[in-house]
């Protein structure tokens, strides 16, 4: 690499190098169980009049506003439904993530979801509580443990 390697070897690692223990790197395997669940979740949220988007952000836009994984809105933007995916690294984040939507919409937000897939695992929130580890939204009446489970990436990387 000559002269380059010595600036190269001082470059932080991006984040994609950390390992998710499941064969593959964490964030590639983050943003895959992200397309998945958007993609299967894109019809139901148009039939109930909402939308869905990667790194949705809470309505204001505020900068310092936390970036959702997956959000769905309704059609004034008002976030109804976060879902967070995360490996047991990340896993007290996301937590705060889904608290803090909660706390700042709490008239517009209706459930939070936690998707760990170092445990193959899901939390459920509404009324800003965890609940139970039930993985439907009934927002859009989907479940979101078998969009998972039904995906190639389970088969190929969680199913244990």
């Amino acid at each position: 690499m000559g002269i380059y390697s010595n600036i190269l070897s001082n470059v932080p690692q991006p984040m994609h190098e950390c390992t998710s223990g499941l064969g593959m790197p964490a964030n590639r395997l983050h943003q895959l169980l992200e397309s998945v669940l958007i993609a299967k979740l894109f019809d139901a949220c148009e039939e109930h009049g909402m939308d869905v988007m990667p790194e949705g952000k809470n309505k204001d836009g505020e900068p310092s506003t936390r970036i959702a994984d997956i959000l769905i809105t309704d059609y004034d933007e008002a976030p109804v439904v976060i879902i967070e995916v995360c490996g047991n690294e990340t896993y007290t984040e996301a937590k705060k993530r889904v608290k803090e939507f909660f706390d700042t919409n709490p008239t517009s937000m209706k459930e939070g979801f936690i998707y760990n897939f170092n445990s193959n695992t899901w939390d459920y929130y509404r009324n800003n509580r965890r609940v139970d580890n039930s993985a439907f939204c009934k927002t859009v009446s989907k479940d979101l443990r078998r969009i998972i489970e039904n995906s190639k990436i389970y088969a190929k990387y969680l199913k244990g």
